[in-house]
């Protein structure tokens, strides 16, 4: 089956993750798999799939060229946006994602944006892998927040990673099908590592619905609390160790040091940190935002907590404090991760292809 993916951005996000581990595997079973993307660098990833970036036109070599020379990097096409409207000119993305589309038999969009793409291409069966939602797109602005909604009327098969996510887009479609993440356990699972005291764990996005004021004022609390505890933050310069990005190697190494891992975000599609943290032996507090209810049963293999700093400080707090607490939950933590692999997940998703071919 030839089987196509358009995406905006191949940068390192969830939900490009979710793409990714899926390719690779329908890759191994024998399909013939590409991605077409605007831009962005997936090195990040050991992709399998070919992947087609959306050449420059002709007029904007000259700035690709320069780009190159000074930031060490190219200049891709979803750039242009902000290039070409400083000089008066407007692209249609969709326009061009629709243009680039190769000849297949499914067509996979991933994003809202994308959805029209595939839609207009008219290559392929079209399906939508929608793992964005309103809070995911409002902050964009009404204008997106409008797109987005139009984006669910189109005529199209729908696949989505969480029950809460297929109940409400089967409001819009009757064509929903459901397959959630995986956890690469070959990656992230418990590990021997020194520590000399106790962590606390978050990793930090620059948006008002993931949360990242009330991480950091949860940390402060914690430690105006126990000062012997350090910090660990992905995503913001904080704490006692922090880094922007990390390999998934090390991100595996930050989870297996966390005595406890913090998530704070208000609505999530599914909300695949916690989950590895949880595959690392890690304890888990987070918020509730919706996504997590799939796999944590609160005070069972995790805690969910309101989303204010002061109740997520006291019970990262308590699990700090109580070691027979705090392995009780990190061990069936374990457990339950155990269930999910990206195996099953690819399995699903190529039988939900070949339903709808």
């Amino acid at each position: 089956m030839k089987i196509n993916f358009t995406v905006k951005l191949t940068a390192m996000t969830g939900g490009i993750r979710f793409v990714f581990e899926i390719a690779n595997r329908l890759v191994e079973k024998g399909h013939d798999v590409t991605i077409t993307a605007l831009g962005g660098d997936h090195r990040w990833f050991p992709l399998k799939a070919e992947v087609n970036y959306v050449s420059l036109p002709k007029f904007f070599k000259f700035f690709d060229y320069v780009k190159r020379l000074i930031f060490r990097r190219k200049l891709y096409y979803y750039e242009l946006n902000t290039l070409a409207r400083k000089i008066g000119l407007n692209i249609d993305m969709i326009k061009v994602l629709a243009k680039y589309t190769p000849d297949c038999d499914v067509n996979i969009a991933t994003r809202f944006l994308t959805a029209f793409a595939v839609y207009r291409s008219n290559k392929g069966i079209p399906v939508y892998l929608c793992q964005d939602f309103e809070e995911s797109v409002a902050e964009k602005g009404d204008y997106y927040l409008k797109m987005f909604y139009e984006s669910l009327n189109l005529p199209m098969h729908f696949i989505t990673i969480s029950e809460w996510m297929k109940e409400w887009l089967s409001e819009y479609s009757n064509n929903v099908f459901l397959v959630r993440n995986g956890i690469n356990h070959d990656i992230f699972y418990p590990r021997n590592v020194e520590k000399d005291g106790k962590y606390v764990m978050g990793i930090y996005r620059d948006l008002e619905y993931k949360g990242g004021k009330e991480l950091i004022e949860a940390l402060k609390i914690i430690k105006r609390n126990k000062n012997d505890v350090k910090t660990i933050v992905l995503g913001k310069d904080f704490g006692d160790i922090s880094y922007n990005r990390v390999s998934d190697k090390k991100l595996s190494e930050l989870y297996n040091l966390a005595d406890v891992f913090i998530y704070t975000s208000k609505v999530e599609g599914f909300g695949l940190p916690p989950l590895e943290a949880m595959a690392c032996g890690t304890a888990v507090v987070t918020t509730d935002c919706k996504g997590v209810r799939e796999y944590i049963e609160d005070g069972k293999n995790g805690f969910i907590v309101p989303r204010n700093p002061k109740k997520i400080a006291e019970k990262s707090i308590e699990l700090l404090e109580d070691e027979k607490l705090r392995r009780k939950i990190a061990r069936m933590g374990i457990k339950t991760a155990k269930k999910y692999n990206w195996d099953r997940s690819a399995d699903e998703f190529e039988k939900i292809l070949y339903k709808i071919v």
